[in-house]
């Protein structure tokens, strides 16, 4: 290959190497600011992965148990001992706690878990907090409250 092929070459080289990672960042962006949207019209978007998740947690006696115990501790001040909204706190919130014992109908344990997780308004994300172990052990106790309160 002579020299000038290659001058020639070197710089579109170069250029296609500097678009290819522009081109994937700006369909980050289009995902972003889709994900962003989202959010601002509800923001209690869960992503469809997450939503889609499911629980690697069995929801046995063991699990129950340890979810009740981590609700009693995060939740319970909130949205009250039996998850109907009515905790201490309930009613000095800007928004009311919602009930629990019915709102989880239709929700998927993979949309419950993203939600204790990252938080809302005057609820706090327990990422940070919790280990995911927890907050899937809280998703099985509300899944067993739930069952008795039918």
């Amino acid at each position: 290959m002579k020299w000038r092929t290659i001058k020639f070459l070197l710089p579109a080289a170069g250029l296609a190497l500097f678009l290819l990672p522009a081109s994937a960042l700006a369909d980050q962006e289009t995902a972003q600011s889709a994900r962003q949207e989202a959010v601002r019209t509800d923001p209690w978007f869960v992503p469809e992965e997450e939503t889609n998740r499911p629980n690697p947690v069995t929801p046995d006696e063991d699990s129950i148990e340890r979810g009740k115990e981590e609700f009693k501790k995060y939740c319970v001040t909130c949205h009250g001992r039996f998850a109907r909204g009515d905790g201490l706190f309930a009613e000095r919130m800007l928004t009311r706690p919602p009930d629990l014992t019915t709102v989880i109908n239709g929700r998927t344990d993979g949309n419950l878990a993203w939600k204790i997780s990252r938080g809302q308004g005057s609820m706090p994300g327990w990422h940070k907090i919790l280990r995911q172990d927890d907050i899937w052990n809280i998703v099985n106790y509300l899944r067993a409250i739930n069952v008795k309160a039918d």
